[in-house]
């Protein structure tokens, strides 16, 4: 009868301790059952590489008197945590028109950008952007490159870059752009559709 008693007391312990400890497991458990949505939001912003490669092909023409190709490929660095990202882009640009005898050709276009990224949807980043860089070639316009009439001119100037464009599926990027170039050279309005590699999740 004294042995019942003495443990009858450590069974309501011992049950009170594993009610307790049942329990604790129980709310662990369901702060970790999430909905999905709510995994969605929190994933945004936080999976994305420090680092992303571009590679883009497109459209290009000069004043809209000509027509061409241009090639590029950007490596992008991700601000973790916030919209923006930092780029240093190559680029090969050829154009030209049998119509009005317009030419212009790039060995190497190179330039540094910044972006700003929205996401305002799971799998639609809209994104706008400037750069800057150098620009080397030559270019023939008979009609008004600066009185060298039928003359291919040798340039090397600098320009400015104004591009905006969206991201579809955190890869697939469309991009127009507008380089503004000095010097007498043409400028270029060109649209490109591009992949990024090892990218990810935009804030």
């Amino acid at each position: 009868m004294k042995n019942r008693l003495i443990s009858l007391p450590l069974f309501v312990v011992i049950s009170l301790l594993l009610s307790s400890s049942v329990s604790k497991a129980q709310q662990l458990d369901a702060s970790w059952d999430l909905p999905a949505e709510k995994q969605i939001v929190q994933r945004i912003g936080d999976d994305v590489q420090d680092f992303e490669i571009g590679l883009g092909v497109g459209f290009a023409t000069p004043l809209k008197i000509g027509y061409g190709i241009k090639f590029d490929a950007e490596a992008r660095y991700n601000i973790v945590g916030t919209p923006w990202d930092l780029g240093l882009q190559y680029s090969a640009l050829g154009v030209s028109s049998p119509k009005y005898g317009v030419k212009l050709n790039s060995g190497a276009m190179y330039s540094a950008h910044v972006d700003y990224n929205w996401r305002n949807w799971n799998n639609i980043a809209p994104f706008a952007g400037l750069g800057a860089g150098y620009y080397n070639g030559e270019y023939l316009n008979p009609s008004n490159a600066l009185g060298h009439d039928g003359i291919t001119v040798k340039a090397s100037n600098a320009f400015i870059s104004f591009r905006g464009g969206c991201e579809f599926w955190d890869h697939l990027r469309i991009t127009a752009e507008y380089r503004l170039l000095f010097g007498g050279t043409p400028s270029v309005l060109s649209i490109s559709v591009g992949w990024a590699f090892f990218g990810g999740h935009k804030k």
